[in-house]
C-alpha cells in the first residue's frame, strides 16, 4: 500500500514538472498591452473597412464603445456613455448599409409616451453620433428580434 502510494506521488509530481517544462509551456506569445475587461449584458463586435474591431457593450442605460486595431494589437479608443435617459432600454444593435446603429427606447413618465431613438456609431472612430428621434407612441414598444433586412429586403422591416 505504501509502496503504491509512493509511486503515485512520484508519478503526479513528475507529471506536473513535465507539464511546466514541456513543449506547451512556451508555445504562446503575448504581444501588445493588455486592456481591462468590463462586464455588460449585451456585447457585439463589428469589423470596419480598415480591419479594426468596434466593440459595443450595453449595461442597462450605459454604453461603452471601444475600437481595437488588429494589426497593432492594441486598443485605440474607449468611451463610456452614460448620457442616456434613466429609463432608456436597449433594443437592438445592427449594421445597415455598412453603418452601425444603436436602437433604444425611452419612456417619459410624465407624458406617458415612449420614444424610439437611434444613434449611429462611427465605425472608424468608435464614437456615437447625435441621437435621432424616430417616433413616439403611447404604447409600449416591442422590437422584432429578427434580422434587420438589407437593401433588397426593405419590405420586411418590422418595428
Amino acid at each position: 500500500m505504501k509502496f503504491s502510494l509512493f509511486f503515485y506521488i512520484i508519478f503526479v509530481y513528475s507529471s506536473i514538472v513535465q507539464a511546466q517544462n514541456g513543449p506547451y509551456a512556451t508555445s504562446y506569445t503575448t504581444e501588445g498591452k493588455p486592456y481591462g475587461y468590463s462586464y455588460a449584458e449585451h456585447k457585439q463586435f463589428f469589423v470596419n473597412d480598415s480591419g479594426q474591431v468596434v466593440s459595443i457593450k450595453v449595461d442597462k442605460n450605459k454604453v461603452e464603445l471601444e475600437l481595437f486595431s488588429t494589426s497593432l494589437k492594441k486598443q485605440l479608443n474607449k468611451k463610456k456613455y452614460s448620457d442616456f435617459h434613466k429609463d432608456a432600454k436597449y433594443q437592438k444593435i445592427f449594421e445597415w448599409y455598412k453603418k452601425l446603429y444603436y436602437l433604444y427606447s425611452e419612456f417619459d413618465q410624465k407624458n406617458k409616451k415612449e420614444f424610439l431613438k437611434v444613434r449611429e456609431i462611427n465605425k472608424n472612430t468608435g464614437l456615437f453620433l447625435e441621437p435621432i428621434n424616430l417616433f413616439e407612441t403611447s404604447r409600449e414598444l416591442t422590437i422584432s428580434r429578427n434580422e434587420i433586412p438589407q437593401e433588397q429586403n426593405l419590405k420586411k422591416l418590422l418595428i
